[in-house]
């Protein structure tokens, strides 16, 4: 109705907004594209000693100018690390200045040593006409820390047999890669979900 673009962004609202794609709108990229950072904001991506990195965390520096969280009440604020505030998300820094968004740091799923993002694993799964809804969430393996799990509401009308199962991993192998293939694939009648309709990724874990 205003004829006007959609652009891919990032904030939150601890913080605002402090990522913006200018250039161009919303991309078809997965994972998708979060923008530049916003005049008013310092942000960079930090690996697990806290050094630049190009895939880690998301992190803000607190001198920024427009960068007025204070921290949550009646908490240590574990958020707040070496001057720079934790989003608590998991990005990867572009060559060209773009920072592309992988997924909440609890969600990510890291499986023999790869970063899965299931956002990724569940686009690709949508896309199968057998899937409704899906869900997916890393769980422990004592040999690749953890394994990618899919818990899938059917379509309509669609029979549950091992041939489907099959052909869903399958599905992903040809969209992404044989390691972002679900090994387990549990299919449930609904999804647990927030009010605003958010699956819940951390009872799907507990449930796992």
């Amino acid at each position: 109705n205003l004829n006007a673009p959609a652009r891919d962004h990032f904030g939150q609202t601890e913080i605002g907004m402090a990522l913006c794609d200018t250039r161009s709108e919303v991309s078809e990229l997965d994972p998708p594209l979060m923008g530049t950072a916003l005049p008013g904001f310092q942000i960079d991506v930090l690996d697990e000693e806290g050094r630049s990195s190009e895939i880690g965390k998301l992190a803000i520096a607190r001198s920024s100018p427009l960068f007025w969280f204070s921290g949550y009440a009646r908490s240590e604020n574990q958020s707040f690390s070496n001057g720079n505030y934790l989003t608590g998300d998991i990005a990867r820094r572009l060559s060209n200045g773009q920072f592309q968004y992988i997924g909440r740091a609890d969600d990510v799923i890291t499986s023999s040593g790869y970063r899965i993002s299931p956002n990724e694993v569940e686009n690709a799964l949508l896309d199968h006409p057998a899937v409704f809804e899906v869900g997916v969430v890393g769980v422990p393996d004592p040999q690749a820390t953890e394994i990618v799990k899919a818990v899938i509401v059917l379509s309509e009308g669609v029979v549950v047999s091992s041939e489907l199962v099959d052909e869903l991993r399958n599905f992903v192998k040809s969209r992404l890669a044989a390691h972002l293939a679900p090994r387990e694939i549990q299919f449930v009648a609904q999804l647990p979900k927030t009010e605003s309709g958010k699956i819940q990724r951390h009872r799907l874990r507990q449930e796992s």
